[in-house]
């Protein structure tokens, strides 16, 4: 079985007066998501589960990946903001992968995804940068027990998108 955790694409600058919640994504965002959900679309099949966060962008994302994938429903889930508790979230993630033999795709925030995937390198009480608009494909085993690898990690340029021409990607 596959999952996908997937970070929501670049997102609008917070206005003064604008909670984080409600950012959209940015004209840049919204390109790098339809290339996220038409490698998704080649990769999942049709009609994967599609969990997103409740934060908008993170929505917009889910949705256009569901688009692209004829995806009916997109469930939405608190566990995915960005302040997640990681020991909740990988929980949640296991029981996901327990419970389904299809792909997967989880749509969700910085530092959450970034924490996960951290725990699932044995790095422990450590946060990776995890870009916007970048996949980490999981591959998941449930024989006596779960056996989780790393199958790929796919980045924005590797979808074409520059990533100078992204300001919120800083190299460090």
């Amino acid at each position: 079985m596959k999952m996908f955790l997937v970070r929501h694409g670049t997102a609008e600058s917070l206005s003064p007066g604008e909670s984080d919640a409600d950012r959209l994504l940015s004209p840049i965002g919204q390109r790098e998501v339809t290339l996220v959900a038409n490698y998704l679309a080649s990769t999942c099949g049709r009609n994967p589960h599609i969990w997103a966060s409740p934060l908008r962008r993170a929505r917009q994302t889910a949705e256009r990946i569901g688009e692209l994938t004829t995806t009916d429903e997109i469930k939405i889930a608190n566990l995915l903001v960005p302040e997640a508790n990681p020991v909740e979230f990988a929980n949640w993630l296991g029981e996901l992968a327990a419970a389904s033999d299809q792909s997967i795709v989880v749509v969700g925030h910085q530092p959450a995804l970034g924490r996960a995937v951290a725990g699932l390198l044995g790095i422990k009480d450590d946060v990776l940068l995890i870009e916007p608009a970048t996949i980490i494909e999981l591959s998941i085993t449930n024989e006596n027990g779960q056996k989780v690898l790393i199958a790929g990690l796919l980045r924005p340029d590797f979808f074409g998108v520059e990533m100078s021409a992204n300001p919120s990607l800083k190299r460090v």
